[in-house]
């Protein structure tokens, strides 16, 4: 089935806007609502990985991991995301207690994506997450202007490439990036797996 390329209430840039003006503000559970889902149980299987890794304990063993590769074309991502948390487990540092709001990394498994999407913001933007670098002071966090768009339908899905250009450190040349929307029954959702968009630039 293909997608008509209707327009929906909402525009894409429109999205990206919204989610930049909720990260300067603090709103969390906001930005969680224009993600979409899929990439937000996405996130939560990555960020699982590296927080477990970080802890000392990777969660995965080899003979599991290439159960997965014959699948989805994420299974791939997957694998190099394991090899990021890999490298974290060697240093073997303990777990900070508090850390997300829980004791330990396991607590975490039990969240549901969104929760877990919302505390990882909030703690990266406070420089509670132990491999970024502390927050910096300056006003506002992410300084981004929107300047374009570019729509594509492909197969069962319709896409948006947001343009938008970013000076958030004064100290770093500003660049032009993009991100990608998908549009869903609800609306045009960013992807919560989009550091580059979610994080200011002197935390990459």
């Amino acid at each position: 089935m293909v997608i008509e390329a209707a327009v929906p209430a909402e525009s894409p840039e429109e999205v990206v806007r919204r989610v930049i003006g909720a990260l300067n503000v603090g709103r969390w559970a906001l930005v969680a609502e224009c993600a979409h889902d899929a990439s937000l149980e996405r996130f939560r299987r990555w960020e699982l990985r590296l927080l477990q890794a970080h802890a000392g304990s990777l969660p995965r063993t080899p003979d599991e991991l290439v159960e997965d590769l014959p699948g989805a074309p994420e299974s791939v991502l997957d694998w190099f995301m394991d090899q990021e948390a890999a490298s974290l487990a060697s240093e073997r540092q303990r777990w900070p207690s508090g850390l997300l709001g829980v004791d330990s990394v396991d607590a975490l498994a039990s969240l549901p994506a969104a929760e877990l999407f919302v505390r990882w913001l909030a703690a990266s933007y406070e420089g509670a997450i132990p491999w970024q670098l502390p927050p910096s002071q300056q006003e506002p966090r992410l300084n981004r202007v929107v300047i374009g768009v570019a729509r594509e339908v492909r197969v069962s899905e319709l896409l948006a490439h947001v343009v938008y250009r970013q000076h958030d450190d004064p100290s770093l040349e500003g660049s032009v990036r993009l991100t990608t929307v998908r549009y869903t029954p609800g609306g045009w959702r960013i992807d919560a797996t989009d550091t580059g968009l979610l994080l200011p630039a002197y935390l990459l």
